[in-house]
Order: C-alpha cells, then sequence, then structure tokens
C-alpha cells in the first residue's frame, strides 16, 4: 500500500544523509517529491537539479502543480491540487508500494503546504499519512522483515 510523509530541507540535514535515511527506510520503494513552485535553494545540494543528480528519476520528481502560489507570504494556495493528486494517482497505479516524501523548504512543518498536499493526497487515495520522515517514522523495510519471520 502506498504511504506519505513529509520533509523540510532546511532542518539542517544533508543531501547525502537523507538519501541515506531514505534509503535505509523505503528500499526502492519511494519517491521524493519537490513540492516548491521553484525548485532551487541558496544551498547547492537542495536544487532540481542536484536533487536529481542524487536521487535520479525514480527516486525524485518536482510537481510544480503542488507548488503553494502565496510562497512568500498568504494563505495557502495550491496552484492546481487535482493534477498534483492526479499525477500521484498514476504513480501508484504503476508503483502501489511507493512511500511518497513530498518534500519542501520549511523546517518546521507546522503551517507548510507539504502537510496540506500529504493529508489532501492520502485522503483522497485512501492511503497512509504518517508525518515527517525522520529517525521516529515508521520503517516499512523493518516491519516486512518482521512479517517474514512470523
Amino acid at each position: 500500500m502506498a504511504s506519505a510523509y513529509t520533509f523540510g530541507h532546511n532542518t539542517g540535514k544533508n543531501l547525502v544523509a537523507t538519501k541515506e535515511l531514505l534509503d535505509n527506510r523505503f528500499g526502492d520503494d519511494y519517491v521524493v517529491v519537490d513540492v516548491r513552485i521553484k525548485p532551487w535553494s541558496k544551498s547547492r545540494d537542495w536544487t532540481k537539479q542536484r536533487l536529481a543528480s542524487v536521487f535520479g528519476p525514480t527516486h525524485y520528481t518536482h510537481v510544480q502543480s503542488f507548488g503553494n502560489v502565496n510562497y512568500r507570504s498568504g494563505p495557502i494556495q495550491i496552484v492546481d491540487m487535482k493534477a498534483g493528486t492526479e499525477w500521484v494517482q498514476r504513480r501508484i497505479e504503476r508503483q502501489p508500494g511507493v512511500a511518497f516524501v513530498f518534500m519542501c523548504m520549511e523546517k518546521n512543518p507546522v503551517g507548510c503546504h507539504r502537510v496540506t498536499i500529504a493529508a489532501h493526497v492520502a485522503s483522497c487515495l485512501d492511503i497512509g499519512y504518517y508525518g515527517e520522515v525522520d529517525a521516529r517514522s515508521p520503517d516499512r523495510n523493518a516491519a516486512a522483515q518482521q512479517a517474514k519471520l512470523l
């Protein structure tokens, strides 16, 4: 079953450590969904080009329709939530067990549009939403290994 998580790159984690965390947590079944309206950063590691280079096309994509029009200030206004949700649905059809990691730059997920997106997608597509990816996130690989032992 597909699942949804969120991640803010402005948390002090470096890109290589983030990739290792996601690889260890999800194996080959994840995709970082960059939901920034403009996928650039002052930090070279968190630009679209660098993310695509490190994660590759299987594990990274920028979905501009999930961008927040009011990213500088104002209420959250997603460019096209329907189009973004349809993209997620198509990905689930190709890869049913994929973990979607909705990534933005905000350090704090409270009030960030990535949480709005993850909650909306999870509700519309009936997938689990497990909050921020960090050391406390459910480890799907460990659960799968444990299930094989039973």
